[in-house]
């Protein structure tokens, strides 16, 4: 009986995707690393445009034109590094660097003279292949147009009504020499019933439809629209009223801060009155009388003046709960005084009692107190009422305008769900009048490209021109009608024209950046010479002491940085990136080789004209190196010393010593930067080479990952079975050298993946190397990389993953130099047997 095999499709299937998953990014991380063009935002995995420029701008950086210029004028400057160098040595030195510059303008002049060529090249074959041409554009716009009127015949002819309605939206406002026109005129005639020959017809037959429009759309369109301007004159009007509501607030508020500044003395005044009711209830128990009556009509018209006036004050302003401590205030002081001239007017004796001269006296100097708050009172309560009467008519304002414009958004809502609804109806309508005129306008194209009889820039733009159908009726298409598997069709088809519009830019920025290359070349050359011949006299003067800067220098880098940049790169990087992507969509496959020629031709001279970025790579490499080689090494050392008093020996806190130094490391890292900074800080101050800013203060932050490795170290040590050391040891040896000739040996297993997990782990962190590191010269591998995805305008995405990938040659060095110690350990340091 035959064994059948099961079928393991499902398995098949998750590593297939399992393997996609794993190597998408390592391919992309590659592939980029050798392109030159946008690979972040390009749908392509791979690219034509290869270069290993990333590479030998990490490695080896050339010294290009800007550096030139400025290291020549560091030479004539004396400026650093350049400061210490002999007469001799320096003008040796501007020799050397203006051959160099000489060499950069001839490499670049005969570049761009290829690359014109190579243009020219291209222009005249598409003069002389110009019917081969034609015919590209002529079939794709066959295609098109079968594929629409395939489409056209499966589509219904629309109910009359919708396509009056679809054709009157169309010739609105066109005349009877549009392509419109004429694509619908035989529809028009039948649904108008006559022939539409003529303007004057033609005008008849859109009135005739304007009156089906405006009965099924129009006239709802037009109140939609009037509800729309009216909703928006009554949102202007709300916002003038919310924003004169806010000014009138802060200015409530204003006054309320005024008023309120007046609580102390008011509460001041109340604090003094209650003493003087107190000590006229006193003088009123008094039996003690004087001689004579002590005249008090000043304190009696005070009293009956003060009352009503406080009375009236409170009155205004107790309804406002803003200043309802204020009231409260004034209230207990008007309550006082006439508590106090009920007593007076109760009891005619209290001017006959000794004490109430002093009482009267004390009364009168309140008094002018009392009516200094009287007086602000009643102009700051004046104004802040007005205020207040302002500010409650303009909430009903604002609230009658919310409710008006609630109201019209309602009546808008219900207009245009019924429009939708009538708008849904004659959707069909409108596509089936979209594609009948966009057939025609193919048709008409068609001739157009049948016109053409040489290559040239009125060729170019009629060529521009018949691509620009297509292309605008897919957009149209999509805004009007959705993205469709038909539109999908078109937008494909369309694509295999995008060359025209490219070769469109192509070749006006060519002629452009061609013709400004020449000019600043020649500038350059002129400016060049004219230091050579004089820059010996600067150096003189250098050398006896005198500060000099070159002006022809000066005017060079001007050229360099300015003139050939925006004149010249600007162009050249375009067409350069439209050459790139004509070389896959030109339709004379016989010319790719020349629009590469080009393509690399002018990404040449980009490298040469442009100021880069300097970066210290190898340093960064050489740091991380540095910093995890010497942790890994501390920490491994470190652990497998004390793991071995942990696994072999026994004393006092054994077990709970190493699950506490386990339970510290369980913390997470970013708890601890804030002190690990200023600890750092702080040694710094005395050994400046464990401090911030420092690799040795970095290397001391990393080892604290200590606890970890040492639990990982001691379960292998307790693997190794405690015989082999026994026996060494009753042949003599001590603890110590049972520990690295026999211990040592067998645990290389664990003790390499400890050296080497702790340096990938080292050599690749991020979070303290940022904080602790400040120039750019002490970063690391990891912060290197950082710098290149942090550009002021773009991810440097070439460089990025070149680095990437480069930085990765000393984990791999490390990891193939220890495998051999991972296998190897497990037969050291046995006995025999």
């Amino acid at each position: 009986m035959m064994v059948r095999k099961k079928s393991r499709w499902l398995t098949h299937v998750l590593l297939v995707i399992l393997i996609i998953v794993v190597l998408f990014p390592i391919v992309w991380v590659v592939s980029t690393s050798f392109r030159r063009d946008e690979a972040a935002f390009s749908p392509k995995l791979f690219s034509s445009r290869l270069t290993l420029q990333h590479y030998k701008d990490l490695i080896a950086p050339e010294k290009n034109l800007p550096v030139l210029v400025q290291e020549m004028q560091s030479l004539v400057s004396r400026a650093e590094p350049f400061n210490k160098v002999s007469r001799e040595k320096a003008e040796e030195l501007i020799e050397d660097r203006i051959k160099k510059f000489e060499n950069y303008l001839n490499e670049t002049e005969e570049l761009i003279q290829d690359s014109y060529d190579a243009y020219s090249k291209i222009s005249n074959a598409l003069s002389e292949r110009i019917e081969d041409v034609k015919l590209h554009i002529s079939s794709v716009l066959e295609k098109i147009e079968d594929t629409t009127k395939k489409e056209l015949e499966k589509s219904p002819i629309p109910e009359t009504r919708n396509l009056s309605i679809a054709i009157y939206e169309k010739l609105n406002g066109k005349s009877i020499r549009t392509t419109e026109y004429r694509a619908l005129k035989d529809d028009l005639e039948r649904l108008v019933g006559y022939p539409v020959d003529d303007t004057s017809s033609f005008k008849e037959a859109l009135f005739d439809l304007e009156l089906i429009y405006n009965r099924e759309i129009g006239l709802l369109k037009d109140d939609l629209k009037k509800l729309e301007g009216e909703i928006s004159t009554l949102q202007s009007e709300l916002s003038k009223f919310e924003r004169q509501k806010l000014e009138v607030e802060e200015e409530i508020i204003e006054r309320q801060k005024i008023l309120n500044v007046l609580k102390p003395d008011v509460e001041s005044v109340v604090s003094i009155l209650k003493d003087l009711e107190r000590m006229l209830q006193k003088i009123q128990e008094s039996e003690v009388e004087s001689t004579f009556s002590y005249d008090d009509a000043t304190l009696r018209n005070s009293l009956s003046t003060l009352i009503p006036k406080l009375k009236a004050i409170y009155t205004k302003i107790s309804g406002y709960s803003d200043l309802e401590e204020l009231s409260f205030k004034i209230e207990e002081m008007t309550n006082l005084l006439e508590r106090m001239a009920k007593l007076l007017e109760n009891d005619e004796n209290l001017t006959k009692k000794v004490l109430y001269k002093n009482f009267v006296q004390s009364f009168g100097e309140v008094v002018p107190t009392v009516e200094g708050i009287i007086e602000k009172l009643d102009d700051g309560i004046e104004e802040f009422i007005n205020k207040a009467k302002k500010l409650k008519s303009l909430n009903n304002e604002i609230v009658f305008l919310k409710a008006k414009i609630e109201g019209l958004q309602k009546k808008v809502r219900l207009m245009e769900e019924a429009l939708s609804e009538k708008e849904q109806m004659v959707s069909q309508a409108k596509r089936y009048v979209d594609l009948k005129v966009f057939v025609l306008s193919l048709e008409e194209k068609k001739d157009t490209l049948e016109s053409i009889k040489s290559f040239n820039n009125a060729t170019q733009i009629k060529l521009l021109s018949v691509y620009k159908v297509p292309k605008g009726f897919v957009s149209y298409y999509i805004s009007e009608h959705g993205n469709d598997d038909f539109i999908g069709k078109i937008r494909e088809m369309t694509k295999k024209l995008s060359w025209v519009e490219d070769y469109r830019e192509f070749s006006r920025r060519m002629e452009t950046g061609y013709k400004n290359a020449l000019k600043v070349l020649e500038d350059s050359r002129k400016v060049l010479n004219d230091f050579k011949n004089g820059y010996s006299e600067l150096l003189n003067l250098s050398f006896k002491g005198v500060f000099v800067s070159s002006e022809h220098l000066q005017m060079l880098y001007d050229l360099v940085k300015m003139d050939f940049v925006q004149k010249v790169l600007t162009n050249t990087a375009v067409a350069s990136r439209k050459a790139g992507t004509l070389m896959d969509t030109f339709p004379l496959k016989e010319l790719k080789d020349d629009f590469k020629k080009i393509d690399g031709n002018l990404y040449r001279i980009a490298q040469m004209w442009e100021q880069k970025t300097k970066h210290y790579f190898l340093r960064w490499v050489m740091n991380s190196v540095i910093v995890a080689g010497l942790v890994s090494l501390i920490t491994t050392t470190v652990c497998a010393l004390a793991a071995y008093p942990f696994s072999r020996m026994r004393f006092w806190g054994r077990q709970y010593g190493i699950m506490a130094l386990l339970l510290i490391q369980m913390f997470p890292a970013i708890m601890y930067m804030v002190a690990i900074y200023g600890l750092l800080k702080l040694i710094g101050q005395f050994l400046p080479f464990l401090g911030l800013d420092s690799l040795g203060g970095l290397i001391f932050a990393y080892l604290g990952n200590i606890a970890y490795n040492m639990y990982l170290i001691k379960g292998f040590y307790d693997t190794i079975p405690s015989s082999l050391e026994e026996a060494a040891m009753i042949d003599g040896a001590t603890r110590f050298q049972t520990f690295y000739k026999i211990v040592v040996p067998l645990a290389l297993p664990i003790l390499t993946v400890i050296v080497i997990l702790t340096f990938i782990g080292t050599f690749n962190e991020f979070v303290l190397a940022r904080i602790i590191l400040q120039d750019v010269k002490n970063y690391t591998y990891a912060l290197g990389l950082w710098t290149f995805s942090t550009g002021a305008y773009e991810t440097e995405w070439g460089l990025f993953t070149a680095a990437a990938l480069l930085g990765m040659t000393p984990m791999v060095i490390l990891f193939l130099s220890l495998q051999k110690y991972i296998v190897g350990g497990l037969t050291k340091g046995s006995v025999k047997g």
